[in-house]
């Protein structure tokens, strides 16, 4: 056994972090099967990823992370950062 599973908390945060994983991908699958059961068009479950190019969809995301980095930064630099700043950039 490894030795860091014999700490009580470690378990306990695994096996939260597995639930909650769990969760999103179910969630995650519910979604596309929804879409597919109401509109009966498999173009809509992929569009994105379908129409751009890969390089277009990493720049993109990664521009979005970036973005919300900077705000995030400039926010607790000028002392102007509320909770609910992080909530809706979270």
């Amino acid at each position: 056994m490894l030795r860091v599973l014999r700490s009580r908390n470690y378990r306990l945060f695994w096996s939260d972090s597995f639930i909650a994983n769990l969760g999103v991908w179910v969630q995650q699958i519910a979604l596309g099967w929804l879409v597919y059961d109401m509109t009966r068009k498999a173009s809509l479950l992929g569009a994105i990823a379908a129409r751009a190019s890969r390089s277009t969809i990493m720049l993109g995301t990664l521009s979005v992370i970036a973005t919300t980095a900077l705000a995030l930064s400039l926010l607790t630099a000028t002392g102007d950062i509320a909770v609910w700043h992080i909530v809706a950039i979270s």
